[in-house]
């Protein structure tokens, strides 16, 4: 309709070759600018981004050079966006299968005690899966075996019994098989300090869950610069009167660099921090990695239930306004900041790679194709 409006505004005088010439040329530029994008943009299949990937997830916002502020960010959420089921939902649930089998005791752990809110969770996952996602997951029953629930995509049925053991392992293992999310719980002590009580995290950033079950959150955070002094009693104060009925969440990310030899689990399980891995030499080896971390209040057990939900975008995916707020962020951070987030290890690959989109004039083409999400 546009080039038809373009042709009939022109004056009859212009020969009909110089019509079909200019014709042409905007044909020409419309594929060129198609095929740039397109190239520029391809993914390998294993970190496809799905359509619900930032769904709740952190967009990194515009900051100034300076101005690092450490805040919760927390914002209030609703039940029925509690958890998500996305696009990479079947790849996923693979790769959680692989780490239960392989890395079973590093990813996932129940203490005695633990076994009440173990299986209070496992109840909120199924009612919530089957009720948002019922084109996903079938429920039935069995006077033999009690329910199960099915996942559609992939055949398996899990048993839905009550555990048998002291602690919650399958309860939680079973919860953690059916979600996308990873899943930890805090109890507080009688000192007043909420505890890693259980937890099923597939996919944690530098640490593992056999070696922090039973930290308090403050020793959980230690190694974060300013936690301490910042965040440690509003974070205690804020798991201490997290309402019944209210869901908080808040987002961060991460960035990782990848080599070659990385699978899909590898990336995704990263027991080791991230700052110790080797410089990248090409921006495709640098991931945005985000997290959607929610906190809700389980009704009888009275613990906090945790769940995060890991994304990873490739950095040549990631539009230019966030490339932009993200290069400004990263200048801004103070020096133990900076060394906690591996900064000297990535910090030339990406204002490389930002100079070379910016000399480029490539901002309104990887703008445009990102909007519509």
């Amino acid at each position: 309709m546009a080039v038809q409006t373009l042709f009939n505004s022109l004056p009859a005088s212009i020969p009909v070759a110089s019509l079909v010439v200019l014709f042409l040329a905007i044909h020409y530029y419309s594929w060129y600018r198609y095929k740039k994008v397109e190239t520029k943009r391809k993914t390998p299949d294993h970190l496809a981004k799905s359509k619900g990937d930032r769904l709740g997830s952190r967009h990194i916002s515009s900051k100034q050079a300076g101005k690092y502020q450490m805040t919760m960010g927390l914002r209030k959420s609703t039940l029925e966006d509690w958890l998500y089921v996305d696009d990479n939902y079947t790849k996923e649930h693979e790769v959680k299968r692989a780490l239960m089998e392989s890395r079973r005791d590093k990813i996932i752990r129940c203490l005695p005690g633990s076994k009440g809110a173990c299986e209070e969770t496992l109840e909120l996952v199924v009612g919530f899966l089957l009720s948002k996602y019922p084109e996903r997951f079938n429920y039935s029953t069995n006077t033999i075996r009690g329910g199960c629930v099915r996942i559609v995509d992939t055949g398996e049925t899990f048993r839905l019994s009550k555990d048998t053991s002291s602690d919650g392992f399958p309860s939680l293992e079973t919860a953690s098989r059916l979600a996308m999310e990873d899943f930890n719980i805090l109890t507080k002590s009688s000192e007043g300090q909420h505890i890693l009580q259980a937890s099923a995290t597939c996919f944690p950033v530098g640490w593992s869950v056999e070696e922090r079950i039973g930290w308090p959150i403050q020793k959980l955070h230690g190694k974060v610069p300013l936690w301490q002094h910042k965040l440690h009693h509003p974070v205690e104060h804020f798991l201490s009167r997290i309402p019944r009925a209210m869901i908080m969440e808040r987002s961060t990310y991460f960035v990782q660099v990848t080599q070659s030899h990385e699978g899909i689990a590898d990336i995704l399980c990263q027991l080791q921090p991230l700052e110790y891995k080797a410089k990248p030499t090409n921006p495709e080896q640098i991931l945005i990695r985000r997290e959607r971390q929610v906190f809700r209040r389980l009704m009888r057990s009275k613990a906090v239930l945790f769940t995060v939900k890991t994304s990873i975008e490739p950095l040549t995916q990631v539009s230019m306004t966030e490339l932009r707020s993200f290069v400004r962020e990263a200048q801004g951070w103070p020096d133990d900041v900076a060394r906690y987030r591996g900064r000297d290890c990535w910090a030339e690959c990406v204002s490389r790679y930002y100079d070379t989109m910016m000399a480029n004039g490539d901002e309104d083409t990887i703008s445009d194709t990102t909007s519509e999400e």
